[in-house]
């Protein structure tokens, strides 16, 4: 009798994998047949991108992003006009978008009088590090205030003055500053 190609889910298709690993039934109605593994993109251009007579194959993921279609065929080698092509299976490519890290930026003044400016010591660019840590202490050396995971909440609740910054960000970066609380 005769059988078709069966195409099995590839056993390796994460977004990180630069290749696919496909596999296939063998097709019974053909001596010797030789199989091509079928790539098409989303705009229908298709790819022949092996040949073997063995039932499994290691295809590189392509390089754009889109939907593909990947399926294996066969030509009779006695009639070439007679082709049998297996199911095909459907991968997305997407590349993720890069992350930007932004700088961080440690003000030197804060004027905590409830105009909305400046009321609160704000580090740009924080949100991208929590678990930072903060301690600011007055000019002797004593503790004012500190978090172990610094929200930009701070509004300086201490008297006007000259103090100390220390800020320990979560990827082991430390920053040191002079701050006025005007």
């Amino acid at each position: 009798s005769i059988a078709t190609i069966f195409l099995s889910s590839p056993t390796s298709l994460s977004a990180q994998t630069p290749q696919i690993i496909v596999n296939w039934t063998p097709y019974w109605g053909w001596f010797n047949p030789e199989y091509q593994v079928v790539i098409q993109d989303s705009i229908g251009d298709t790819t022949h991108v092996s040949a073997s007579s063995l039932l499994s194959d290691t295809i590189d993921r392509p390089l754009v992003d889109g939907i593909y279609k990947v399926w294996v065929e066969t030509v009779n080698p006695q009639d070439t006009t007679l082709v049998s092509q297996s199911n095909y299976l459907t991968f997305n490519r997407i590349t993720p978008p890069p992350i930007v890290i932004l700088p961080l930026f440690l003000p030197n003044v804060v004027t905590p009088n409830g105009d909305g400016v400046n009321d609160a010591l704000v580090v740009r660019n924080l949100e991208q590090y929590p678990g930072s840590k903060i301690v600011i202490t007055n000019r002797w050396g004593q503790e004012v205030y500190s978090n172990e995971d610094y929200k930009n909440d701070w509004v300086a609740d201490a008297s006007p003055g000259s103090y100390y910054v220390f800020l320990e960000v979560s990827d082991g970066r430390t920053f040191k500053g002079l701050l006025q609380i005007l």
